[in-house]
């Protein structure tokens, strides 16, 4: 089981929500010996039910996607953006109408809120840190050995060999992540999600 911060829909987890999803895991652990049995709901019907269900919604999706002509025409036609939109648009009618609860948002909620949740404060510096260690890195680098890395990693990507070997290559000789994607967007173009109508 993973327990997720209370904050996480929000923010980085705070020490303080780590803490209480990490005792929330130790307690069922620890103190309901949970773990003594392998299936601790084993032969629940409903469970059973709910996970036969599952699959069977799971293999009739990856049918439909395959009557398509497979994942890759589903995603050039716009279809899987589609669903994931309507997907979005439908949970969002349900809510607002009440039809699906979501506590505290269309039910049981407070007038006033009890507590603050402490959010996660990234340093605001932290940009320009980085920019400045990525300029830096630049100007030190044996630039003549990173193209060369680059060039390298750019034919075997053409030639559809294993492309580890010359990525591992181009990193040591400090290639950036954009630096390396820029050559596969050279050799593969860069795709663009279909507009949903």
């Amino acid at each position: 089981m993973h327990a997720n911060g209370y904050d996480e829909g929000i923010c980085l987890p705070t020490e303080q929500s780590m803490l209480l999803s990490i005792r929330t895991e130790q307690i069922l652990q620890y103190e309901t010996n949970i773990i003594s049995t392998v299936d601790p709901l084993g032969g629940s019907w409903y469970l059973e039910w709910l996970t036969s269900e599952i699959e069977r919604g799971t293999w009739e999706y990856i049918q439909k996607i395959e009557d398509m002509g497979g994942l890759a025409e589903a995603i050039s036609s716009g279809w899987v953006h589609r669903e994931y939109r309507d997907a979005i648009v439908e949970h969002e009618r349900k809510v607002s109408s009440g039809e699906t609860t979501v506590v505290g948002v269309n039910k049981f909620r407070l007038e006033k809120e009890p507590y603050k949740v402490p959010i996660f404060r990234p340093n605001s510096k932290s940009p320009e840190i980085q920019i400045e260690k990525l300029k830096r890195l630049k100007k030190e680098r044996d630039n003549d050995k990173l193209a060369q890395a680059l060039q390298k990693l750019e034919e075997v990507t053409r030639s559809e060999e294993n492309v580890m070997p010359a990525v591992m290559e181009a990193v040591k000789a400090c290639a950036t992540v954009g630096e390396t994607s820029n050559v596969w967007r050279t050799v593969y173009g860069v795709w663009s999600p279909p507009v949903i109508l």
